[in-house]
């Protein structure tokens, strides 16, 4: 586990905020001669903790999955990671 590094901050530094909630969540699953295969769902209508709960219900034994909150600018689409490991990004 990564060691957390906590600052004091200016609570203007923000320019903006997205206040709609719009999650992405990759599940990922080892598929033997494929290398890692994913499953990529969009899922609105809750909090990041519900959204976390729903990912560790539907996700099969043999599954990980990666949450990135989805933040749009006009027909900018930009994913944020939250949580979880992309096995193929350093691949």
């Amino acid at each position: 586990m990564s060691e957390v590094d906590a600052r004091l901050i200016d609570p203007r530094d923000g320019r903006w905020e997205e206040w709609n909630d719009y999650y992405r969540v990759d599940f990922w699953e080892r598929v033997e001669g494929k290398g890692w295969v994913s499953t990529e769902y969009e899922v609105t209508g809750g909090d990041v903790v519900a959204v976390m709960r729903w990912a560790d219900d539907i996700a099969a034994p043999d599954q990980t999955y990666t949450l990135y909150a989805i933040v749009e600018r006009g027909d900018d689409r930009g994913l944020v990671h939250l949580l979880g490991e992309d096995p193929t990004r350093n691949a």
